[in-house]
């Protein structure tokens, strides 16, 4: 069973200067005149902390500019999350606030505050989520952030990109931005399955009516992921990490790029198919890869059109995937192969690129 943290209790002593507070597994009285008039307030804890008193740090302080709390804890009973912002449900409007950062692992925590403090200044927001246990559990998110819903149909429309990224042993984490409004969202998934978390990005996008399109970074991947990942058809670009960046501890054996993409998929129901079928932007800058093996994969993944009519004619679909805009390294083994020429007027591609890797 958790328990609350200590609570300290500072008597006397002027305190209306004060205006950074940080707080690390202790509580302050609510009625503490630490917390008012501030500027920054951070609180980090483990066990019990009383939700329903959240609200009030935004009430008492209406300079409020940035909010972090990390909270991990579960049991809590907060009451059901209000109708979708604009319902004229909040409790309160930070005008001030301009980041929120939260991360926790009971999602009820982040619903009750983000669903009842008005924040129409905000631009910034960071979210570490731990288990979300059921699609009611993605859909209160998604209401929670319902109040964001113009300024993350606005980034949609101006880039029209959002990032998505792999680490090995690091959560995923999704992020988009808008210069235009200057607003950052970004949201980082801890033991959540890829289907529930497009799920996520997909039920954003959707309620800002804008259109979705995912740049994917990847470090060393699973082929079980690298096999999802392969079906969003929202991902038009790949950014692939070298593999000596990072220590690999996987049962799965890990994809090798860009070979994965010259891989044939075969749907009984369709026909034939590649990964990452939508995909417009190839950047594998930071990998040793030589021009034959970029060619081969080319080969591969582009059938030349004889062959498809060849196939098409036994009744069997062949999914074109998009030509390609690919980088790659500036180094002596491209400078100097022969065989570019032949890569850059190849069939699957729109352009091929030298540059240094990507820092």
């Amino acid at each position: 069973m958790p328990y609350p943290p200590p609570t300290l209790n500072l008597a006397g002593g002027q305190t209306n200067q004060i205006k950074h507070l940080r707080l690390e597994n202790v509580l302050l009285p609510w009625s503490s005149q630490l917390l008012t008039r501030l500027e920054t307030f951070s609180l980090e804890i483990n066990g019990t902390v009383p939700v329903e008193e959240m609200v009030n740090i935004f009430i008492q302080n209406p300079g409020l500019k940035s909010f972090h709390l990390s909270c991990h804890t579960e049991g809590l009973n907060i009451p059901a999350l209000p109708t979708p912002a604009g319902s004229n449900t909040f409790q309160a409007t930070a005008n001030s606030l301009e980041e929120i950062n939260i991360g926790f692992n009971d999602l009820v925590i982040a619903n009750h505050i983000l669903s009842r403090v008005y924040m129409p200044a905000c631009r910034s927001i960071k979210l570490a989520v731990k288990p979300l246990r059921t699609m009611d559990d993605i859909l209160s998110l998604d209401m929670a952030l319902s109040q964001f819903t113009p300024k993350i149909g606005q980034a949609l429309d101006e880039d029209g990109r959002t990032t998505f990224y792999n680490w090995p042993e690091q959560p995923f984490k999704w992020s988009l931005s808008s210069q235009q409004e200057a607003f950052q969202l970004s949201i980082e998934f801890s033991y959540l399955s890829l289907e529930d978390i497009i799920g996520c990005i997909r039920d954003l996008a959707s309620a800002s009516a804008s259109e979705l399109e995912m740049e994917v970074h990847l470090g060393p991947t699973p082929q079980c992921i690298a096999d999802e990942l392969g079906n969003w058809t929202e991902i038009t670009r790949l950014h692939i990490s070298s593999p000596y960046k990072f220590s690999y501890d996987h049962d799965d054996e890990a994809v090798v790029f860009p070979d994965y993409l010259g891989h044939t998929r075969e749907d009984p129901g369709s026909g034939l198919f590649w990964p990452f079928h939508d995909l417009q932007e190839l950047d594998i800058s930071e990998l040793e890869c030589s021009p034959v093996e970029v060619f081969d994969m080319l080969n591969r993944r582009y059938l030349s059109s004889s062959d498809i009519q060849r196939v098409r004619d036994l009744g069997i679909y062949v999914g074109i995937p998009s030509k390609l805009d690919i980088r790659v390294r500036d180094t002596p083994k491209w400078v100097d192969s022969v065989i570019v020429p032949a890569i850059k007027s190849h069939r699957g591609v729109k352009s091929l690129e030298f540059g240094s890797p990507e820092i």
